[in-house]
C-alpha cells in the first residue's frame, strides 16, 4: 500500500483524505465488523482438507481483499498480500504463509489501535502538551516502548520512494504493516508541529489546523446538517446571551409575565405583544442604542 502525506493531506493509493481522517477512524473502528471478516477466511484457511486452489476459498479470499479495504483504507495492507498471494503460480502459494499473515495482521490491529489512541493523547494532545517544548514531545513518541517493540519485531522495513511534486519532495512509503501507516502520520504531525484537542461537543480528536484555540471540530452532528463547530458557535452565543445583564433581565421579566397567562392574569395576545416589543429595546440595549437603566426603567414601566 503506497501512502504520502503533502499539504496537510493524506493520499493512500493516491486516494486524497484529510489528514488526520484516517487515523481518526482507525482507533473508532468496528471491532465486530472486522472480526467478522478475519474469522469467515480464518475459519476456511484453518479447515487442512483445503488447499490454495480451491474456488472457495480463492473466492472468499477475493471478498475478503475487497471487503476489509471498505472498512479502512490502511486495511489495503492486507488486501494486497492476498492479491499477490493469489496471483502467483499454484506451486508458488503457500495456505501457511497466508494464515499466519492474516492471524498476525488480526491480532496487530487492537495493539496498535491502543498505540495511537495514546500516542494522540500524550504526544499531539494540545491540551496535554501545554506546557511541553516540542523536543519534549518529541520524545514522548519516539520513546513510546509499545512503538519500539513493535517495530523491532518486525523484520519487514517499508521501501521508500522519493519524487517532486508541485517543488516539493514527496517521500511515499510502501508500507507493508500498520506501524509504518502509524509512524508516517505522527512524524510528519511532529515535524509540521501539528497539535489536537478533543472536540467539546462530540468528544473526537480533531486536528488543530493553525489556529491552537479551535473548540470544536468539522464533523457533522448525527441527525442534524450542522457541524460541531457550528453548533459550538451558537452554544458560545447563547453563553455570552444569557451571561449578559441584559438578556438576564429580559429572560426574567419574560418568565415572570408569561406565567401570569396561566393564572388568568394576562391574555396570550397582550403577552406576545409584550414580548415582541421588549425584544425590541433588548436588542436595543445590547447595541448600546441605550442604557441599562433605560431598559430597565422600560421594563418596569410597560
Amino acid at each position: 500500500m503506497r501512502i504520502y502525506i503533502s499539504n496537510n493531506k493524506e493520499y493512500v493509493d493516491d486516494i486524497e483524505y484529510d489528514l488526520g481522517a484516517n487515523i481518526f477512524s482507525f482507533i473508532e473502528l468496528n471491532n465486530t465488523e472486522v472480526s467478522s471478516q478475519f474469522n469467515k477466511i480464518l475459519t476456511i484457511l484453518y479447515d487442512k482438507s483445503i488447499r490454495m486452489n480451491n474456488k472457495n476459498l480463492i473466492n472468499e479470499s477475493k471478498n475478503f481483499a475487497t471487503e476489509i479495504k471498505r472498512i479502512h483504507p490502511y486495511f489495503s495492507i492486507v488486501s494486497e498480500f492476498i492479491v499477490d498471494e493469489f496471483d502467483l503460480d499454484f506451486e508458488q502459494r503457500s495456505k501457511e504463509k497466508l494464515t499466519k499473515y492474516l492471524q498476525y495482521f488480526y491480532i496487530t490491529i487492537p495493539q496498535v489501535r491502543l498505540a495511537t489512541l495514546y500516542l494522540l493523547q500524550t504526544s499531539f494532545n494540545i491540551e496535554q502538551l501545554k506546557d511541553k517544548t516540542w523536543m519534549q514531545r518529541g520524545n514522548l513518541y519516539l520513546n513510546n516502548l509499545f512503538l519500539k517493540h513493535m517495530i523491532q519485531e518486525s523484520n519487514i522495513l517499508p521501501s521508500i520512494t522519493l519524487s517532486v511534486k508541485k517543488d516539493v519532495v514527496i517521500k511515499t512509503i510502501d508500507a507493508k504493516k500498520l506501524i509504518d501507516v502509524i509512524n508516517i502520520n505522527f512524524l510528519y504531525l511532529y515535524e509540521n508541529r501539528i497539535l489536537f484537542r478533543k472536540c467539546k461537543n462530540c468528544g473526537k480528536f480533531f486536528v488543530l489546523d493553525g489556529a491552537s484555540n479551535i473548540q470544536y471540530c468539522e464533523r457533522i452532528i448525527p441527525g442534524s446538517k450542522k457541524t460541531c463547530r457550528e453548533m459550538g458557535a451558537v452554544l458560545i452565543y447563547q453563553k455570552k446571551a444569557f451571561d449578559n445583564p441584559v438578556a438576564k433581565l429580559y429572560n426574567r421579566e419574560y418568565k415572570k409575565r408569561n406565567a401570569r397567562i396561566r393564572y388568568g392574569m394576562i391574555s396570550k395576545e397582550d403577552f406576545n405583544n409584550w414580548a415582541n416589543a421588549a425584544r425590541i429595546q433588548r436588542d436595543k440595549c445590547l447595541r448600546q442604542r441605550i442604557t441599562l437603566d433605560e431598559f430597565v426603567n422600560w421594563l418596569d414601566n410597560s
